[in-house]
């Protein structure tokens, strides 16, 4: 009993992307849901997002040195407005996706989690008091800081997870040369 209690108490501590198979089982994640999580492990998914997340900062950092010339067109705002959306669009899926995988309990065990759920909706949010208001918010100081904000946040979570995958791969191939020795 004393023994399960300790696993349950480092299964806690893990963050959930570097779960086992078994690991997210014994925590009620089984069938399609542990399938799911193992593709959401996958090394070509976590540079799917890294990628996903460099080229929304460069996008970020594309806006912040050229808003001028962009909002002055009616045509630049509605492209902002369009590429900002396909971004939220795209970390709300992959949100959706680590929430249908792994669970609320999983999922919101870890407080970066919250955050970025924080930073995107006020991005959306934001944009649409934006959209509604002809431009008011844009110009605003605090749009530009939740969009620095969770461009810096979302780049640091995604190398996180990065390596935490790369690390579970690397732990897996260790373990399998010494079965194919034997």
């Amino acid at each position: 009993d004393d023994v399960l209690v300790a696993r349950n108490n480092i299964l806690l501590r893990k963050h959930f992307i570097t779960l086992s198979s078994e690991e997210l089982e014994e925590q009620g994640i089984s069938g399609v849901r542990n399938k799911l999580s193992l593709c959401l492990k996958d090394i070509g998914f976590g540079l799917v997002i890294l990628a996903v997340n460099v080229i929304y900062a460069l996008y970020i950092f594309a806006i912040l040195a050229s808003e001028e010339q962009i909002y002055d067109t009616k045509t630049g705002s509605m492209v902002v407005e369009l590429v900002e959306l396909f971004f939220m669009l795209l970390f709300i899926l992959e949100i959706v996706m680590y929430l249908a995988s792994y669970g609320p309990k999983l999922y919101f065990r870890d407080v970066l989690n919250f955050v970025d759920i924080v930073l995107i909706t006020a991005t959306i949010v934001l944009y649409v008091l934006d959209i509604v208001n002809s431009d008011k918010y844009r110009s605003k100081g605090a749009f530009r800081a939740i969009r620095v904000a969770l461009m810096l946040f979302r780049l640091r979570f995604s190398f996180l997870l990065y390596f935490a995958r790369k690390r579970i791969v690397k732990t897996l191939y260790e373990a399998q040369v010494p079965l194919a020795q034997v």
